[in-house]
């Protein structure tokens, strides 16, 4: 069983499929999986996958209900301990992210390192938390394209749910680390890049996204704990506060009532 299967899944996007692609198999570590999971492209990606196909442990290509179900196929077919799923058009931030990480695994259910992100035609790395708290559930999330997480969890805790559009992964981190407290572990190293900028419909994405945010919240937990942790946040972040924060700026003020209310609420 290797240590790391590296899932990949791809739906009409034959660039962005190739520079994924080429990012894994130039890595210098190469003892990990590689999966394949096509929707059944006609764009010319299985092109690409055929000239590719010797690296691939498993390769398969036919439709599925959407991104979830290509990514629980992808889990179902993999054998390794721990699993990376790098879509098509993210790609490894160097050859030598693997051979950096593979060693800090351990025990740990999941981890995450940093992601290099492509957004307002900049780059920016964005670092994860060296702690999970509700707090950072409701302001971010984890990116799947820099987390390594269990196989053995989605046997645990369930796969990826199906009736998301976007927010299945969101909704498994708070599954798993918030609701059922799984294991978790930041390393400061940079996993992968990400463009943001791709997204067809920006503003259709935000509405989409948002609503999943609370299904995901009120699925593990309930539309009133949801709400109570919307208004604690509230008051952190209130004119009042933000003002306060402002007027003793050598005192964090307003740093100090949040960690206080973390205490409480989260």
């Amino acid at each position: 069983m290797p240590l790391l299967t590296i899932i990949t899944i791809n739906l009409n996007n034959k660039s962005g499929l190739q520079k994924t692609i080429e990012s894994v198999i130039n890595q210098s570590f190469k003892e990990f999986e590689f999966v394949l999971i096509d929707g059944g492209s006609t764009d010319g990606s299985l092109e690409i996958i055929e000239s590719y196909r010797s690296y691939f442990q498993v390769c398969v290509s036919e439709s599925d209900r959407g991104v979830y179900h290509a990514m629980n196929k992808g889990i179902a077919y993999a054998s390794g301990e721990y699993l990376l799923f790098l879509n098509s058009g993210d790609w490894l931030f160097n050859d030598k992210v693997i051979a950096d990480v593979e060693s800090l695994f351990k025990d740990y259910d999941v981890i995450s390192g940093d992601i290099n992100i492509y957004d307002k035609e900049k780059w920016s790395i964005f670092v994860s938390e060296d702690k999970i708290t509700v707090d950072y559930f409701l302001r971010i999330s984890l990116f799947h394209q820099a987390t390594f997480i269990k196989k053995d969890l989605f046997l645990q805790n369930g796969m990826y749910d199906e009736g998301f559009s976007l927010g299945g992964d969101y909704e498994f981190f708070i599954r798993t680390l918030l609701k059922n407290n799984n294991s978790y572990k930041h390393i400061p190293i940079v996993i992968s890049n990400f463009v943001a900028n791709g997204m067809s419909n920006k503003n259709e994405f935000e509405v989409i996204n948002l609503k999943e945010r609370q299904m995901a919240w009120e699925k593990n937990f309930s539309k009133l704990v949801y709400k109570h942790f919307v208004e604690s946040k509230r008051i952190v972040q209130s004119k009042e506060l933000k003002w306060g924060n402002r007027f003793f700026r050598f005192f964090p003020f307003a740093k100090i009532i949040d960690k206080l209310i973390a205490k409480v609420w989260y």
